[in-house]
């Protein structure tokens, strides 16, 4: 590259190489003085630049009404945010609902293709009294209670989730605080016990060590079961429980007008279908479940695989009305097709497996145990539970435990109830795959080799 006095003249390298500057008239020529002044400019007018788009993607938030609602999705309790963009929604039948009403900021946030609330920015919870209507007929007035959601069973394989309300929402949740404070006091004192348990062990090992015998082993101290038992804080809401059908829900303000954007439609829905779906643990993958929703499905076996099975009851709703009851603001599903929840474990009754109209196999329900094998192998190994031989553990599942040790064949699966009765959407079609190697299934694969070979064989022959 040449530089005379007042150009940068630009020189390709082929220039350079022969030692003579190239000079063209598009070649790029600046001057040296604006050169240096353009720089910080475009500097400044890139940072401009980003400022004002970083200003732009901020979102224009603007006060409103929104309801938080928790509403049973047939299997637990969700919770549910409805701004008033969104005019409808979508409950099931036969349980209750909690709606609070608020009012916040709003604003509409493109990734998500959602409305959201800036609770932080603005959070006023609404009183008054929630209307229902219907054909613009005043049907139920709701006055706002005290509401809590309680979790019976934490940490088994079978939580119950309910909606208390009233005073049982207060005794519930204080109950609940006085169950963890226990449970930190426990926890206090099977850590001192723990620390007393290690000194007394180290002291064995050390007279062990020192050629002692007849020493006793200290016992380890038991740690305490968490709460069973969970409860959210009581909050102030509308509880109600929708019945089938359309209607019209609204707030009225404690002056008797009606609060501006807490109109809603409500589509309360029920089940198409009922029946029974699996939960399929493979013994070889126990962490990675697989579910049998529909009753007309069939499951593919392979011999000697070892399956536990979780019957739980399965419920078909309209896949656009259910995917909108978790979701008041979801637009993807679709009103022409159906969706099968899986919901409440079933562990009272028998597992069958049949053949030719004859129970070849009745399966009961077992607890079992789940431990992780021993070193740096990975691996683990699943066996039946024994309160008597293992006290100070809980069972890890309790399932149905299917094998079959057969070769091949055409199985029904089915469930009988208490009463004996079959359960109805609990049979499945089972199928047994022959996963041996079969040798001879290559030999198709060889003709056109020997058919080739035994063709050059014969050019080769004529020549000669």
């Amino acid at each position: 590259m040449k530089c005379e006095a007042q150009r940068l003249v630009w020189s390709p390298p082929s220039a350079i190489v022969s030692g003579k500057p190239f000079r063209r008239s598009f070649g790029v020529l600046l001057p040296f003085r604006f050169f240096w002044m353009a720089c910080p400019l475009a500097l400044w007018l890139g940072l401009t630049l980003a400022v004002q788009q970083a200003t732009a993607q901020a979102p224009q938030k603007q006060a409103g009404m929104a309801y938080q609602v928790w509403a049973f999705d047939g299997s637990s309790y969700r919770q549910v945010f409805a701004p008033e963009q969104t005019p409808e929604l979508y409950l099931l039948i036969e349980h209750p609902v909690a709606l609070s009403a608020h009012r916040t900021l709003l604003y509409y946030w493109p990734l998500t293709d959602r409305y959201m609330a800036d609770w932080s920015g603005l959070n006023q919870a609404l009183s008054g009294t929630l209307e229902l209507l219907q054909s613009d007929h005043l049907v139920k007035t709701v006055e706002p209670t005290s509401v809590s959601l309680v979790q019976s069973g934490t940490g088994t394989s079978t939580p119950v989730v309910s909606l208390v309300t009233g005073a049982e929402a207060g005794r519930q949740y204080a109950a609940y605080r006085a169950a963890l404070d226990a449970y930190a006091r426990q926890m206090t004192e099977y850590d001192q016990a723990r620390e007393v348990y290690e000194e007394q062990m180290a002291e064995a090992m050390k007279r062990v060590g020192s050629g002692e015998r007849d020493v006793p082993i200290p016992s380890p101290p038991v740690e305490p079961p968490p709460p069973n038992l969970y409860a959210t804080r009581p909050i102030s809401a509308f509880v109600f429980t929708p019945e089938e059908g359309y209607y019209t829900l609204q707030l009225r303000d404690p002056s008797g007008q009606v609060v501006t954007g807490s109109s809603r439609s409500v589509v309360a829905f029920g089940p198409q279908r009922r029946g029974l779906s699996y939960t399929v643990i493979p013994e070889k993958k126990w962490t990675q479940p697989e579910q049998s929703l529909i009753p007309d499905e069939t499951l593919y076996l392979a011999e000697g695989s070892v399956l536990y099975l979780q019957p739980r009851v399965a419920q078909e709703y309209n896949e656009a009305y259910y995917r909108r009851l978790k979701d008041p603001q979801d637009t993807q599903g679709r009103e022409d097709r159906s969706v099968w929840v899986p919901q409440e474990l079933v562990s009272d009754g028998v597992v069958e497996v049949v053949s030719a109209d004859r129970t070849i196999r009745s399966i009961t329900e077992q607890p079992y145990l789940v431990r992780q094998t021993g070193g740096t192998a990975l691996g683990y190994t699943i066996t039946e539970y024994h309160s008597d031989q293992t006290p100070e553990e809980q069972p890890t599942f309790r399932a149905y435990r299917l094998e079959l040790d057969v070769r091949s064949g055409r199985w029904t699966l089915r469930m009988r109830d208490g009463a004996g009765q079959v359960v109805a959407g609990s049979e499945r079609a089972v199928r047994l795959l022959n996963n041996k190697r079969r040798s001879w299934l290559y030999l198709p694969a060889l003709v056109p080799a020997i058919m080739a070979l035994v063709l050059h064989i014969w050019r080769r022959g004529r020549q000669g």
